[in-house]
């Protein structure tokens, strides 16, 4: 599982630096765009997409800090965050490899409870 940078070098390419990246997941990670403020610091919501064993925690309130986000096929987000005038995926799933944009280990019980539904998946 990945978390933050770390869901980020998960896909094959990076906007930041024309970083390649692992590969693990298809898609790209690209500069967020509509926030009004880079990097965008601050809680949000992360609200469930499609049926996925990671999502059943989800909805929940998380704490993010990052100006990129990934663009990743439809089939690998599970769960998505609105800020300002966009949205980004914001939970991921393919295969049995996972991650999320936000930081687990600051959001407090949300953060928790998707660590533990981590733990818990048996990567199907």
């Amino acid at each position: 599982m990945g978390v933050c940078v770390g869901l980020q070098i998960l896909f094959d390419d990076s906007d930041e630096d024309e970083a390649r990246c692992l590969g693990l997941i298809p898609g790209r990670v690209r500069l967020l765009q509509g926030a009004k403020r880079l990097p965008h610091l601050g809680w949000n919501d992360v609200d469930p997409v499609g049926q996925h064993a990671l999502n059943d925690c989800l909805p929940l309130v998380a704490y993010f800090a990052h100006s990129f986000a990934i663009e990743a096929t439809v089939a690998s987000v599970i769960g998505v965050t609105r800020v300002d005038d966009s949205s980004f995926a914001s939970v991921v799933a393919h295969g049995n490899v996972a991650g999320a944009q936000f930081h687990p280990e600051r959001s407090a019980e949300a953060g928790r409870t998707l660590l533990r539904s981590f733990l818990a998946w048996d990567g199907d």
